[in-house]
């Protein structure tokens, strides 16, 4: 369902683009059918509820924030708990795969890092040998790609709608 202003702009069936003052709903599995309670034109609202386990405050000044998993590593631990976290796929839960990750290592240095051929478990252990001590799970498969400094690194397999981007000012 693609979202402009507020407002319904169309019911659409597989990818499309995000629309600038907009966003887009994405039904999926059991839920694909709730798309058909919108009708273009109808009014909607996004809300985000934070709930943190902790630095509560901080959470509170968050403006944007991407949805993602499971939890690769938490303080220097593994803590790969795909299903508590409401995963219930055989890519996420055992499969090898493409995949991407993101980290940050102890001195604060932001890791992006594509894989290819490993469970979700064996990439925590790749993060944690990087120097890792935070680390997630990213969409893989064909939305793994990495771009860095000119050169595509890791290609994807589709076009992309959306991507995680870091630029230098």
């Amino acid at each position: 369902m693609v979202v402009r202003n507020d407002k319904v702009e169309r019911i659409v069936g597989g990818d499309t683009p995000i629309p600038p003052n907009g966003y887009v709903i994405h039904f999926r599995g059991s839920l694909a059918q709730q798309a058909a309670l919108f009708t273009p034109g109808a009014e909607v609202r996004f809300d985000i509820l934070r709930f943190a386990e902790r630095d509560t405050e901080a959470w509170q000044a968050v403006t944007e924030a991407v949805g993602a998993g499971p939890r690769l590593l938490t303080d220097g631990r593994i803590t790969v708990y795909p299903e508590q976290e409401g995963f219930h796929d055989p890519k996420i839960l055992s499969n090898r795969g493409q995949r991407s990750a993101i980290g940050i290592t102890r001195d604060g240095k932001l890791l992006l890092v594509t894989v290819s051929g490993l469970t979700v478990r064996e990439l925590a252990e790749a993060m944690r040998q990087l120097g890792a001590v935070q680390a997630m799970n990213l969409d893989g498969g064909a939305s793994s790609a990495l771009y860095c400094n000119g050169l595509t690194l890791t290609q994807p397999g589709r076009a992309l709608s959306n991507v995680l981007a870091f630029v230098r000012p």
